[in-house]
Order: C-alpha cells, then sequence, then structure tokens
C-alpha cells in the first residue's frame, strides 16, 4: 500500500520577502497613526477651535472605526480574497489621510479620522492571513516575530515622529503633516501590493457574509463606546445611561444571534460561539497540569466502571503464598510508571 506524500511548503523566495515588507508597511502606518496625533492635540485645538469633545474623538473616533472594521474584514478576506481587501484598506487610509490633512473644521477632522480608523481596520486582518499564506511553519513563526517587533516600534516612534514634525514645520502645518507623511507610503504599500502580494483564491471561504451579526455587533459597541466619550463632559445625562444599557442589551442579541448562525450552517458567523466552549470559559480545565495525580487517577477508575486498577501488573503478582515476607520485602518489586497526565488503561 503505496502512502501519499505530504504537500511541500512553498519556497520562500525573495519575492516573498518584499510582499512581507509590503504588508508590514501597512501595519506601520495603521499603528503610527494610532498615536502620532497625541502629541498634535494641543495644537489641532488652537487651530481649528477644537473643544476637549472634539479632541477626544480625534482619538477615540479612530480606535472605535479600527476596532468595528476587524471581525468583518476578515471574514470578507475569507469570502473573496485577503490581497483585495489589502488593497482596498490601503487605498482607503490613503484618501483619508490626504482628507484629514487638508480638515478646516472639527467636523472634518472627525470624519477624516473614522475613515482612517476604519480602512486601518479593513487591510490590517488581512496582514496575518498573508503571512500565513506566503511562509511555511518555522519561517512563519519568525514573520510573526518580525511583525510584532514592528507593532511596538512603530506605537512608540508615533509620539517621537509627531513631535519633531510640529517642531521642524511649525504648528500650522506640523500638525497636517502627521497626515500628510502617510501619502507617500501609501502609494508605495498600494502598488507594490498589487505586484507583489499572492492572490490566496485557495483559501476563501465559500459560506456567506453575517451582515446581520456585523450590524448587531456595530450598533452594541457604538453604544458603549459615545456615551463614555461624550458622558463626562455632559454631566453623565439620562441619555448616556440609557445608551449604555442598549449597548448591553445588543451585546446580548449579538450572542444569541451568533448561536442561531451557527447552527443553521448557512453563513459564517461573525464571532463563532465554540470559541467560547472552551474550558477555560467554563471554569472546568482538562489541561493536564491543572489537577492533581490523585484525582486524575480517581477519574481513571472512575472510567473503568468500577474495576480497580492496581500499579502493580498482574505478572508480578505471585501465585505461590508460601514466599517469605522477608523474602518479599527485600526482593525489587516490579512497578509500572504511567506517562505523567496519563491515564491507566482499563
Amino acid at each position: 500500500m503505496t502512502q501519499t506524500a505530504p504537500p511541500q511548503a512553498p519556497a520562500v523566495s525573495r519575492r516573498t520577502w518584499l510582499a512581507f515588507a509590503v504588508v508590514l508597511l501597512g501595519t506601520s502606518m495603521a499603528l503610527l497613526d494610532t498615536t502620532i496625533v497625541n502629541v498634535a492635540l494641543p495644537v489641532i485645538r488652537t487651530s481649528i477651535h477644537a473643544d476637549e469633545a472634539t479632541l477626544s474623538w480625534i482619538v477615540s473616533g479612530y480606535a472605535l472605526a479600527y476596532g468595528l472594521a476587524l471581525i468583518p474584514a476578515g471574514r470578507i478576506g475569507d469570502r473573496f480574497g485577503h490581497k483585495g481587501v489589502f488593497i482596498v484598506g490601503i487605498a482607503l487610509f490613503t484618501i483619508a489621510s490626504f482628507g484629514a490633512g487638508v480638515s478646516q473644521t472639527s467636523g472634518e477632522l472627525i470624519t477624516a479620522r473614522v475613515v482612517q480608523g476604519l480602512a486601518g481596520g479593513i487591510f490590517f486582518p488581512p496582514v496575518t492571513a498573508l503571512i500565513q499564506l506566503m511562509f511555511p511553519g518555522r519561517v512563519r513563526g519568525r514573520a510573526f516575530a518580525i511583525m510584532g517587533a514592528v507593532i511596538g516600534v512603530s506605537s512608540a516612534l508615533g509620539p517621537i515622529v509627531g513631535g519633531l514634525l510640529i517642531q521642524w514645520l511649525g504648528d500650522e502645518t506640523g500638525w497636517r503633516s502627521i497626515f500628510f507623511v502617510n501619502l507617500p507610503f501609501g502609494v508605495i504599500a498600494l502598488v507594490a501590493a498589487l505586484f507583489l502580494l499572492p492572490s490566496g483564491a485557495e483559501g476563501r471561504e465559500a459560506r456567506g457574509i453575517d451582515l446581520v451579526g456585523f450590524v448587531l455587533v456595530a450598533g452594541a459597541l457604538t453604544a458603549l463606546l459615545v456615551p463614555l466619550i461624550q458622558g463626562q463632559d455632559q454631566g453623565w445625562p439620562l441619555w448616556t445611561w440609557l445608551s449604555l444599557a442598549g449597548g448591553v442589551v445588543l451585546l446580548v442579541l449579538f450572542a444569541l444571534w451568533e448561536v442561531g448562525v451557527a447552527r443553521r450552517k448557512r453563513t459564517t458567523p461573525l464571532v463563532p460561539p465554540h470559541l467560547f466552549s472552551h474550558p477555560a470559559f467554563s471554569g472546568a480545565s482538562s489541561s493536564p497540569w491543572s489537577t492533581s495525580p490523585r484525582s486524575r487517577a480517581s477519574s481513571s477508575r472512575s472510567r473503568c466502571s468500577g474495576r480497580r486498577v492496581s500499579a502493580t501488573p498482574r505478572s508480578s503478582r505471585g501465585s505461590s503464598r508460601s514466599r517469605s515476607r522477608s523474602a518479599a520485602s527485600s526482593a525489587p518489586r516490579s512497578r509500572t510508571v504511567w506517562p505523567p497526565g496519563s491515564a491507566a488503561p482499563c
């Protein structure tokens, strides 16, 4: 009987590493823009006469839209291909960066920042999917380690780069330049992604997208975060508490809807319910180091239908009763040692 050889892992070529550099460039853009704007908030306040709520929305609106786009972007990539989702996200992020740089009012800047966050949340999930597609086992671990380092460095460089740009170009031009700096890198990433990234058509999801689930989770997160941003400045009026309660209700409805979607199996749920059926969420634990050896031994005996298992095999039990106690105590007794965490067979 002939055995089928396992499929060969794809070779990691120079083109693969160039494609990896493209996705890292997109990752660094999204995370740099998360922190670079923080240092420019005092300048933005005086430049466009923004109040505290506007400054909060400049930061929180980006984070809110970014978080809302992560889950559906991953599902859309599974359905239509991660390369296209990455390209659309990079293009939208570059356009939104230009819009934020030319904003003249608080509303324009907040809108541009929300679109920026939405675009960052669109092209970030394909990054991990493309890394898994491009790299085999051990090299994949190295690629994820490099990506982790890029994430940390990009987040830390944001305030430094923003401060240097404002110091170099002045207050009015400096805060706009922190958005304009994304334009050349966005164009480079967009053009390079068109030619270097793999299509990944073989990993596409055949089932539909859970649009109702996306609406529910988006409404829930918005209802929870909007009062947290606006409530303190407005003295926590009644609508803030009603919004928080409505957000909790929407989260419950989202969980129930996802369970129903998983049972019907006609569309792919945004958050598969089986992820929360792990023993870590239910209070039980099945790991070998979570219970004592005594409890594992007792559980193995209970599974043996009442048959008691001795640690000494039958072959070592002497059939003759005439053996003296002294000889029995001095002779070495053979014992079966089972592997750690394993149960003795019945």
